[in-house]
């Protein structure tokens, strides 16, 4: 639902979104959304209104449908259901597959920052072979930004080695899985 089409404002310059997640007492995010009208002060002001009450702001260039977190949990959604439908795991199984290893990689590495440690070159392979090659990530391979095999890709690892990269990345790994075998964070709730 795109509200800078259906509010109906008087001033379009004070409208913005701040979209919560559930449980919004808990989770950090809070995604700021402004409209094609919206006042630069109207994006600083939310944004620092959403720091001073403890939330994390990730203010989004413009208006997309879902946002951004809805966007990539739609996508994981559609697969398990494609999962669970064609009968290839149980509800069990894939909340295990996902909690033991996207639980224990994403909160380090996050979504776009694991495709460096992939190998972009890798990514493109698997791009080309499914005929949806990014135009960014081609322009990287070229320009032989592969990730944390070369200290840059989609992040700049400031000119350290592969060796130092994934020696900081695997000692968080370690911690997390640590943190979530301690809470028995793989059983359900």
């Amino acid at each position: 639902m795109n509200i800078f089409e259906i509010a109906g404002v008087k001033s379009p310059q004070r409208l913005i979104a701040a979209h919560w997640f559930a449980p919004p007492h808990i989770i950090p995010l809070v995604e700021v959304v402004p409209g094609p009208d919206t006042d630069v002060r109207v994006v600083t002001f939310t944004t620092e209104l959403m720091k001073r009450v403890g939330k994390k702001p990730l203010v989004l260039k413009k208006f997309v449908p879902s946002f951004i977190v809805n966007r990539i949990q739609r996508a994981i959604g559609k697969t398990v259901w494609e999962i669970l439908e064609e009968g290839w795991a149980t509800p069990e199984q894939i909340d295990l597959a996902v909690k033991t290893s996207l639980g224990i990689r994403l909160p380090i590495v996050g979504v776009a920052q694991s495709a460096d440690f992939t190998g972009l070159d890798l990514v493109a392979d698997i791009m080309r072979s499914r005929d949806r090659v990014s135009p960014l990530v081609e322009e990287k391979v070229k320009q032989g930004q592969l990730g944390a095999k070369t200290s840059k890709g989609i992040y700049d690892y400031g000119g350290r080695t592969e060796e130092e990269i994934l020696i900081k990345r695997d000692k968080k790994y370690l911690t997390m899985l640590e943190h979530l075998e301690k809470i028995q964070a793989f059983d359900p709730i």
